[in-house]
């Protein structure tokens, strides 16, 4: 669960700024949090709102970086543990409306956690890596402890992975965490993994996202999407994707008939349901 994310110096934002998902301490919809025994409470959903050219997009672009960031080279190298699912990769930019921040690293900082266990994983890049660290704790615990830092080229290993055989050696321009992901199976760093890897990230900003449409083949998710259409008013009966001429086409019934139309018929806000909603349904 995504906790906390920070991030300094990235296109339109100059200083430091943090998307945060704990909840304030106030007595409405206390039953709609994420609860977990000795933690904070978190929100399951927050939204984003403001005038165009206010930055929205680009909050995003920076999660969308950091994650693009860790999981890249995996995938790359086909050492990841799960299947991606739109991964929308975004480049390191920083802050150039001043003399200085052009010259100064771009810094990213996310806080999750995986079921009993808190990460904190910061890095600070230009074009190679400037710092990088990955720190954990038990939830409610007040120790922290060193996975790994990296500072420039000089890496410290924390006593859970610092073995003789893990090698201190990595390009500048890798992420440390992307190297071990790839080169050794650690479980705390397989934990981690897993995480950055099970990100979401999507932006309906971009045309192209409507047409990337992810179909399940079990009945049952199937039939889950289906009903979700039908609630907001489209009025699908199922759906085909012919795996010969790489299509897929929605499924409507009448009078006990089933009539087929190819996806690029369907209208502009059928399409983008149709693409949105696999992805909502999974998060």
């Amino acid at each position: 669960m995504l906790c906390q994310f920070s991030f300094q110096n990235f296109k339109s934002y100059k200083d430091e700024t943090t998307f945060d998902f704990r909840a304030m301490a106030i007595p409405e919809f206390q039953d709609a949090l994420i609860r977990q025994e000795k933690a904070e409470d978190l929100l399951p959903v927050s939204a984003v709102y403001g005038p165009n050219g206010g930055g929205k997009t680009n909050l995003l672009q920076a999660f969308f970086c950091l994650i693009n960031l860790v999981v890249k080279p995996i995938h790359a190298l086909e050492k990841n543990r799960q299947s991606m699912i739109f991964q929308q990769g975004s480049s390191v930019a920083p802050f150039m409306l001043d003399e200085s921040s052009a010259n100064e690293p771009t810094i990213f900082q996310v806080f999750f956690r995986v079921d009993e266990k808190e990460y904190q994983y910061y890095i600070a890049l230009k074009e190679e890596i400037v710092f990088e660290s990955l720190l954990w704790r038990t939830l409610g615990g007040k120790k922290t402890g060193l996975i790994f830092e990296r500072d420039g080229q000089k890496i410290e290993l924390g006593a859970s992975i610092n073995k003789a055989s893990i090698n201190l050696d990595v390009n500048p321009k890798m992420p440390y965490l992307s190297f071990l992901a790839i080169n050794y199976n650690i479980p705390v760093i397989a934990e981690v993994q897993n995480w950055f890897e099970s990100c979401i990230t999507q932006s309906y900003a971009n045309p192209r996202a409507e047409n990337i449409v992810l179909v399940s083949k079990s009945e049952t998710t199937k039939e889950s999407l289906i009903h979700a259409l039908n609630d907001v008013g489209i009025d699908l009966s199922g759906y085909r994707y012919d795996e010969d001429s790489k299509h897929l086409f929605t499924q409507r019934t009448i009078n006990g008939k089933v009539y087929e139309l190819p996806f690029e018929a369907e209208s502009d806000g059928t399409k983008k349901m149709i693409a949105a909603l696999p992805v909502l349904m999974v998060a």
